[in-house]
């Protein structure tokens, strides 16, 4: 189930999105990192690198930022994600409903897909932020999830 509601996403303006979630060996492995960038920032956000450049209104207040982890449970019939959105206390803010990939035998094809699946949990919410990174208000969300990731994918 979803943990946390839209309003309590609206009060941030930055993502702090991993070089390499903890789940895997290597930077942007399956492009997932990639991906995330791309989806918070058609959510809204102001989309900060990891290992970066800090924002001055955020280095004076780091609670300004969310970060991403991502729950994976893989087997060999099927890839399950879920987004988890944390605070500056390491509180959760926010889950995501679990993505599921059944049957793809490309560990990158799956864990795209299982991430986009999770991923439709932000759809419906209105993400009135207080803090937005532009003045368009009218991202569809949904196409921007759904985008398909050729568009940022390499080999990894």
């Amino acid at each position: 189930s979803i943990i946390g509601n839209a309003q309590s996403l609206g009060k941030f303006k930055y993502v702090i999105v991993p070089e390499r979630y903890e789940n895997f060996k290597h930077n942007d492995q399956y492009k997932l990192s990639s991906l995330s960038k791309f989806m918070f920032e058609g959510l809204g956000f102001v989309v900060v690198d990891e290992k970066g450049t800090i924002p001055e209104d955020l280095a004076k207040d780091p609670c300004l930022a969310l970060k991403p982890l991502l729950e994976i449970d893989s087997n060999m019939f099927s890839t399950k994600m879920k987004i988890v959105l944390k605070d500056c206390f390491n509180k959760t803010v926010f889950v995501t409903e679990e993505g599921v990939c059944r049957k793809e035998k490309d560990n990158r094809v799956s864990h795209q897909t299982a991430f986009r699946e999770a991923a439709k949990s932000f759809v419906n919410l209105n993400l009135s932020n207080d803090h937005p990174a532009d003045n368009n208000t009218d991202v569809d969300v949904e196409k921007t999830v759904q985008k398909p990731v050729e568009n940022i994918s390499g080999n990894t």
